[in-house]
Order: structure tokens, then C-alpha cells, then sequence
């Protein structure tokens, strides 16, 4: 990225922040300025969705795994991002009933 960019990046204003304990990435997540999240050549990951469920304002890139998730001027923004976050991926709601509900299928 860094290479990508070179003197059109303000370095001032981004930050590689490394491996911090995860209470402390929440708390980077809600009063980062944005949060860039570029899959390319990787898959969409957990930060993504720990982002937007902590409201951070999220810029994506155009690839089939962000577009799964974000729709462009409606997810990426902090409230929305949050909300779909909660709607679809909801541990207790969403996602643990249906690893259950597999694993009752898979033993029946």
C-alpha cells in the first residue's frame, strides 16, 4: 500500500499500530478517523466485522468478500456498519444458533 500510494499517503495521519491487546484495538476502532480494509489477495477478515461492530467508518476495496458484507455509501458508515454487523453476525441471535442448528443436522 505504502508503495501504491507513496507521496499521495499523509503518514502523519495513518497508523500501523502492530499486535495490541484486543480491549485496545476496540477502543483504536471507535475513535479511528476510518478504517482502511484492503482484502486483496486475502480473504475478509474478522477485524472487518470487529470494526464495523465497533462503529468505525470503514473504506473497502471493491472485492467480492467486502462487497458480501458492505454496500457502498450504506454499511461503511459508522451507525449502518454497526447495525448490519448485529443483524447478520450476532453471536448469541444469529450465528451460534445456526452452528447449532448444523450441528444437529450433521448428527441427524
Amino acid at each position: 500500500m505504502l508503495r501504491e500510494l507513496g507521496d499521495d499517503l499523509d503518514r502523519r495521519r495513518v497508523h500501523f499500530v502492530g499486535r495490541v491487546p484486543h480491549p485496545v484495538l476496540h477502543e483504536l476502532f471507535r475513535v479511528t478517523a476510518c478504517h482502511g480494509h484492503l482484502t486483496v489477495p486475502f480473504v475478509l477478515s474478522w477485524s472487518l466485522l470487529e470494526a464495523m461492530s465497533c462503529g468505525a467508518l470503514v473504506i473497502g476495496s471493491a472485492t467480492a468478500p467486502v462487497q458480501d458484507l458492505i454496500v457502498d455509501g450504506h454499511d461503511g458508515l459508522r451507525r449502518e456498519a454497526r447495525r448490519t454487523v448485529v443483524e447478520r453476525f450476532d453471536l448469541a441471535r444469529v450465528c451460534l444458533p445456526q452452528q447449532l442448528e448444523l450441528v444437529d443436522r450433521l448428527l441427524a
